[in-house]
């Protein structure tokens, strides 16, 4: 491996672990972490398992190392605003993984939620196609218009 792709998975398993180290180095909570501690229980008593481990380890090198190179590889090959939508979907695939790995329940609000995302990401698409196709029509006819010009070609 080169020196820019260590790079990259260095930043890559920074970022995955960082709120991590965030969590853990807060000396004032703000008041949602705090509600939070109360409803659900203090963070900073974690429980290292070995599913805990290989969770953390799963998160850090596909959700975050080959997420972001597989990213920049897009957005590379294909307009930006596609590519980014690609975001969007990574709740439906970790809950998708959820029910198949973990046996997890699809709720409605889960059901409901995807379809949201899917109806979403399906209406932007498609709206780019759409003005896609109307930006090369006026090209088109614009090309077709200034070819009548200049061939003499006048229509009444």
């Amino acid at each position: 491996m080169n020196g820019v792709v260590l790079a990259w998975l260095a930043l890559c398993m920074i970022w995955g672990s960082g709120w991590l180290f965030i969590k853990l180095g807060l000396r004032d909570l703000p008041p949602f972490t705090f509600a939070g501690i109360l409803l659900e229980g203090n963070p900073l008593h974690l429980q290292w398992t070995p599913l805990a481990l290989a969770s953390l380890l799963y998160l850090v090198l596909i959700g975050s190392c080959v997420a972001f190179i597989l990213e920049f590889w897009l957005l590379q090959r294909m307009p930006d605003t596609r590519a980014l939508l690609l975001r969007l979907i990574t709740p439906l695939v970790a809950v998708t993984f959820g029910k198949l790995i973990n046996g997890e329940e699809f709720t409605w609000r889960i059901l409901v939620g995807g379809a949201c995302i899917l109806s979403g990401v399906g209406t932007t698409i498609f709206q780019q196609k759409r003005l896609c196709l109307k930006n090369r029509r006026q090209r088109a006819d614009g090309a077709a218009d200034d070819f009548r010009r200049r061939s003499g070609v006048v229509e009444d």
